[in-house]
């Protein structure tokens, strides 16, 4: 296993920095709350590793059958196929 992966935070207490961001997903976790979101930012700021948290936090020990990566450009094909 990656050094990167055994130590990646696995909840939002163990986040450091982006307090408000943290905050408010966390929120919407516990109260089993999913907006649409947008999460933007440089590299490293931590995107990947909130929406874990957020996705453990809802969904338990499932959270990873109800996680899934979509390529945008797959999207857009399926959406043109339908026209």
């Amino acid at each position: 296993m990656l050094w990167i992966e055994q130590y990646r935070p696995k909840e939002f207490a163990e986040i450091l920095g982006q307090d408000p961001s943290i905050r408010l997903l966390s929120s919407f976790a516990k109260n089993k709350t999913l907006p649409h979101l947008i999460l933007t930012g440089p590299h490293g700021t931590g995107k990947s590793v909130a929406v874990e948290c957020f996705a453990r936090t809802l969904y338990q020990e499932n959270w990873e059958l109800n996680t899934s990566v979509f390529q945008t450009a797959d999207l857009f094909s399926q959406g043109k196929a339908l026209l």
